[in-house]
């Protein structure tokens, strides 16, 4: 966790030369709670696997910058060759003014399954809860991106702001 409360955030860089899996809602989380810029999260992996939730707190595994003031958020940028999440969530948001982060993913595939019963709360996305605008999200996959069992790729709002941009690319 990267936490702030009044300051410009903190960013958190992780390079691995192997694997890296977050498991039973294990989280790495760059949020902001207060009126300053989020921080920023970029992980670079060999392969990168969120799966699974926490047994009692039922929360998913998660990559997350969120600004829970008016600041604007952190953005999110993975690099990876085979990006799984199964099930499991990317998030970039904001809760009242910020405009929420960008998302932006480079992967040769991408696999993302769901539980009927998260329908909302994995995959990829980036959301805005007031007036501030949800994030741009850009995923580009050399191979594949396969969603299958309600997992989603979302840019949404439920306030006065605008949804963000999503931009696919893949063979």
């Amino acid at each position: 966790f990267a936490d702030t409360w009044e300051e410009e955030g903190q960013g958190i860089d992780i390079r691995v030369n192997g694997n890296l899996d977050l498991l039973n809602g294990a989280r790495i989380t760059a949020d902001n709670y207060g009126n300053g810029q989020g921080g920023s999260l970029q992980i670079q992996a060999n392969a990168l696997s969120l799966s699974g939730q926490h047994p009692s707190e039922n929360g998913l595994s998660t990559i997350a910058t969120n600004n829970f003031a008016g600041g604007k958020g952190g953005n999110i940028k993975i690099d990876t060759p085979r990006l799984n999440l199964t099930p499991g969530l990317i998030q970039a948001a904001t809760d009242q003014a910020g405009q929420a982060g960008n998302i932006s993913i480079q992967a040769q595939r991408i696999l993302m399954r769901g539980l009927p019963e998260l329908q909302a709360k994995l995959g990829i996305n980036t959301s805005a809860h007031g007036t501030g605008h949800a994030g741009q999200i850009t995923v580009e996959a050399t191979d594949e991106i396969a969603l299958t069992e309600f997992s989603n790729i979302s840019s949404a709002t439920t306030g006065s702001g605008a949804g963000g941009e999503i931009n696919l690319k893949t063979p």
